[in-house]
C-alpha cells in the first residue's frame, strides 16, 4: 500500500502534528514576561524601566537628552498639560509603556500614578510583562534636609516607609501605651514606626528591611554622572548628592513639624509618595533599584523660587540621561 494511502501512518503523522502545536503553545503561554511586539530581546540584553509618577515628568526625558532620544514620545501639547503619544507605544490595562532608546540603552517608559499603592502594582505588572533588568524611579519631591534648595536633585542610598507604624493611645500621665518604637525610629507623638516585613524568592518567609538600598552598579553609574554634571554647573548651581535617605509614605507632607521629624528620626534628604514602594517590589524580585528625585521645594514650607535655568524635573532627567551613558557596555 501507498504510504499516502496508509491510514495507520497518517494517523501517527496526524498525533504528531497535534503534540507539536501543544507543546508550542504551551512554551507561548508559560512565558512570564511576553515580550512586545517586534522586539526580540533576550535576558542578556539590558532592559531599563524608567518609571515616574506623571507622564509629564517622562516627557522630560526627551527634551533633555535630544538626539540621544529615539523612540516613543509624550509631547505636552499645552498647559492645561493635555498629551499627546506618538512611536512605539503599548498599553496595558490602560498604562501607556513607551519603548525608547536613550543614549543607547533600551528603555521602557511609564508613568505609575501617584502613591504608594499605585506605584508598586505598576511597577510589578512591568516585571511581570517585560524581561526588565533595571528599574530607574525620576521625578519630583518634597525637600526634607533643610540645606537642599529648589532644583538640586537627590540620589538616595536607601528609601524606607515612614508611615510603616502603630498609632498609639495616650495614658494618663501624658506618655504613651508604646513606649519605644519597634523600629528603634523615635516616635512622632502617637505615631511610632515599625519595619515592614517582605517575602521573596529564596528566603524562608518574611523578613525585616528597615531600609531598601538602591544598586550598588547604579548608584556609581549615578555618582560619575552627578560629579559630571556638577563641574558644568556653576558653583552656586544645583547640587547632585548621591547619599542620604529617602523616605515614602501615602501622605502629601505639607507640614513642617511632620518634615522636621522626617529629617532628625529618618535623616531624610527627600520625601514622596512612591520610591519606597518601588525599591521593595525591586528587591522582592531581585531587580537592580534607583531612584533619581529632584527638589520642588522644601516639604511644610512657602514655594521657593526656582533657580534660573533648566527645572528641576529636567535637572533629574539630565543625571537619569548622564547615567545611561556611565553605565558599563
Amino acid at each position: 500500500m501507498d504510504d499516502a494511502m496508509n491510514p495507520r501512518l497518517h494517523s501517527c503523522s496526524g498525533t504528531l502534528r497535534l503534540v507539536l502545536l501543544a507543546g508550542l503553545a504551551l512554551m507561548v503561554g508559560c512565558s512570564k514576561r511576553p515580550l512586545s511586539p517586534g522586539q526580540r530581546m533576550t535576558a542578556r540584553q539590558a532592559l531599563y524601566a524608567i518609571i515616574a509618577p506623571t507622564e509629564q515628568e517622562l516627557a522630560s526625558l526627551e527634551t533633555v537628552a535630544g538626539s540621544r532620544y529615539r523612540g516613543g514620545s509624550i509631547e505636552v501639547q499645552t498647559a492645561a498639560g493635555n498629551l499627546h503619544r506618538g512611536g512605539s507605544v503599548e498599553f496595558h490595562n490602560g498604562i501607556p509603556f513607551l519603548h525608547a532608546t536613550i543614549a543607547g540603552r533600551a528603555c521602557v517608559l511609564l508613568p505609575c500614578g501617584m502613591s504608594v499603592v499605585n506605584a508598586a502594582m505598576v511597577t510589578q505588572a512591568a516585571l511581570d510583562r517585560y524581561p526588565i533588568t533595571h528599574v530607574i524611579v525620576m521625578g519630583e519631591a518634597g525637600g526634607v534636609n533643610p540645606s537642599r534648595v529648589p532644583g538640586d536633585v537627590i540620589v538616595p542610598e536607601a528609601w524606607s516607609h515612614h508611615t510603616e507604624a502603630a498609632v498609639v493611645n495616650p495614658t494618663a500621665d501624658g506618655g504613651w501605651e508604646v513606649t519605644r518604637s519597634a523600629s528603634g525610629i523615635p516616635n512622632y507623638g502617637m505615631i511610632f514606626p515599625e519595619t515592614v516585613t517582605v517575602t521573596r524568592s529564596g528566603s524562608r518567609g518574611a523578613e525585616p528591611v528597615p531600609r531598601f538600598p538602591v544598586d550598588p552598579g547604579l548608584r556609581m553609574a549615578a555618582t560619575k554622572a552627578a560629579s559630571l554634571l556638577s563641574t558644568t554647573n556653576s558653583t552656586s548651581g544645583p547640587t547632585f548628592p548621591t547619599s542620604g535617605i529617602g523616605v515614602s509614605g501615602p501622605l502629601f507632607v505639607a507640614n513642617r513639624d511632620y518634615r522636621a521629624w522626617l529629617f532628625n528620626a529618618w535623616r531624610a534628604e527627600v520625601v514622596d509618595l512612591e520610591s519606597a514602594a518601588i525599591a521593595q517590589v525591586c528587591w522582592a524580585n531581585r531587580v537592580p533599584f534607583i531612584a533619581v528625585r529632584s527638589i520642588s521645594g522644601l516639604a511644610g514650607e512657602p514655594p521657593s523660587k526656582i533657580p534660573p535655568g533648566p527645572s528641576p524635573i529636567q535637572r533629574a532627567a539630565q543625571l537619569v540621561t548622564a547615567m545611561l551613558e556611565e553605565l558599563p557596555r
